[in-house]
């Protein structure tokens, strides 16, 4: 926590009204008291507000309940409401610098599918089958009807784990998303390090660059209009 602090005070604060170009944002997260070694939606645990800065799911809820595009700009829903076909946003590029593709997201999926640990969303025993028909398409098939649209927005599985996280042999390495932000270091059992993604295809106008960690959670703040 006292690293927290001192990253806190001496991170620089910014006006609207300064026309000098400010350096990338770095701050620091204490993800979790005590033992952590990973920050990853698919285990359950760290805050939401650190794992919706780094990852992202294919949609998302809008202001008004609605669901609403994400990584995935468009889908289709079979008439028995048992498959989706997800057609993902173009030129998204992870924080290890690679392209978002729908092989990407069907192996994400499939950790997902394959974890008993998420059986507590009702897609998870559902989802039979999760294909890649096109470098951009995602084809998920479930066993019977079911509204995945909505398990999708679950921050811990939904949000998209990109492969750049686990080496060679499937092994979990130090969280890559699609996010606003990066992690840049990882303090085992301490705490993670992020720093702005300079390539999110999002709307980085609408951050501020400041960060608050109040206790245990780092809350990023939009820009006030």
């Amino acid at each position: 926590m006292l690293a927290a602090a001192a990253l806190l005070t001496a991170a620089p604060a910014f006006s609207r009204g300064e026309e000098a170009e400010p350096e990338p944002l770095r701050i620091g997260v204490v993800a979790r008291a005590g033992r952590y070694r990973m920050l990853t939606p698919l285990v359950y645990w760290g805050p939401f507000t650190a794992k919706t800065a780094v990852f992202e799911p294919l949609v998302t809820c809008g202001a008004k309940g609605e669901t609403v595009p994400a990584l995935a700009e468009s889908w289709e829903i079979s008439p028995d409401g048992k498959t989706y076909t997800f057609h993902l946003r173009p030129g998204v590029i992870c924080h290890d610098g690679t392209a978002l593709d729908a092989v990407d997201v069907r192996e994400h999926v499939r950790r997902w599918a394959a974890n008993p640990g998420h059986e507590w969303l009702g897609s998870t025993s559902r989802i039979e089958s999760v294909d890649a028909p096109g470098p951009l398409e995602v084809r998920v098939r479930l066993s019977s009807p079911w509204n995945l649209l909505r398990d999708l927005q679950a921050i811990n599985p939904g949000h998209v784990v990109a492969p750049g996280s686990y080496d060679n042999e499937g092994v979990f390495k130090l969280g890559v998303g699609t996010g606003p932000f990066r992690i840049l270091e990882h303090r085992p059992d301490d705490s993670y390090l992020l720093e702005r993604h300079e390539r999110w295809w999002g709307d980085a106008a609408g951050l501020v660059l400041g960060a608050v960690i109040v206790g245990l959670v780092m809350a990023l703040w939009p820009r006030l209009s």
